[in-house]
């Protein structure tokens, strides 16, 4: 197993290339580093056989942390990846202790087959010794990672704008519930006032439907005692009537019988 430590300050290239190394059973992610100096500390605790070290790199570049490794390290091959081309920065890789120097612009294979030769051969390879069809595709695959860096930063952007309107909805709806939470309260307390004085009346209202009922009973009871009253005058007129029909009848009489 080659164990390798990845030193680069572009953590989107980081993440990249640890996906495309680790899918190597042979090839094993050991840590990472965004600066020379983690570098030279995460050398020192984890040994890595390999470190993938950017040129380009800030608090200490990889020149420098390459320099350092080599001298205190030598066990652990530097391999240098830089942006940039040409014999002028290879040189200086080789003269800083590098076992490679290989432009960013190749495909993850080559850094794959790479470092297997570094592990094995511990020899220096130059970008002129990289296949021919892979020098001619440098231009495709630079653009390839330019547009999909940009498609990344476009969806970056999406997410801070629909973050920034979510958080504005939010906003929004705390603030309606809080004025509808004083509503609420306003509401609750007009109407509990009510709600009490409605139990009350029909606590009422049913003590004078009970009184009413009872009254309403003695009214019924008179009327019907007034109605016998009115049938009991009536026949004692009809008696009185009578009587005085038949005195009248009699008097009637008695003077008849004195005249003849």
């Amino acid at each position: 197993m080659i164990r390798i430590l990845l030193a680069d300050d572009q953590d989107l290239l980081c993440e990249i290339l640890q996906t495309s190394l680790e899918s190597q059973p042979d090839l094993q992610i050991v840590g990472r580093a965004c600066n020379g100096e983690m570098a030279l500390e995460k050398v020192d605790i984890l040994r890595p056989d390999i470190a993938l070290i950017d040129i380009n790199m800030p608090v200490m570049n990889g020149l420098v942390a390459t320099e350092k490794i080599t001298r205190d390290f030598p066990e652990t091959k530097v391999i240098i990846l830089s942006g940039s081309e040409g014999e002028y920065f290879r040189q200086d890789a080789i003269n800083a202790g590098a076992k490679s120097y290989i432009p960013k612009t190749v495909k993850a294979n080559d850094i794959i087959n790479q470092i297997r030769s570094v592990y094995q051969q511990d020899r220096i390879i130059s970008p002129e010794e990289l296949p021919t069809e892979m020098i001619q595709e440098i231009s495709q695959v630079r653009q390839e990672v330019k547009d999909y860096v940009q498609r990344v930063e476009q969806k970056l952007d999406k997410v801070e704008q629909t973050e920034a309107t979510i958080k504005t909805y939010f906003d929004k709806l705390a603030h309606e519930n809080g004025n509808l939470s004083t509503q609420n309260s306003n509401f609750k307390s007009t109407v509990e006032p009510i709600v009490t004085d409605i139990k009350q009346l029909s606590k009422e209202s049913k003590q004078h439907k009970v009184e009413i009922n009872r009254i309403q009973t003695l009214i019924e009871g008179q009327l019907s005692y007034v109605h016998n009253l009115n049938k009991q005058a009536k026949k004692n007129q009809q008696y009185l009537l009578t009587t005085c029909a038949l005195a009248a009848l009699a008097l009637i009489l008695s003077l008849v019988s004195l005249i003849f």
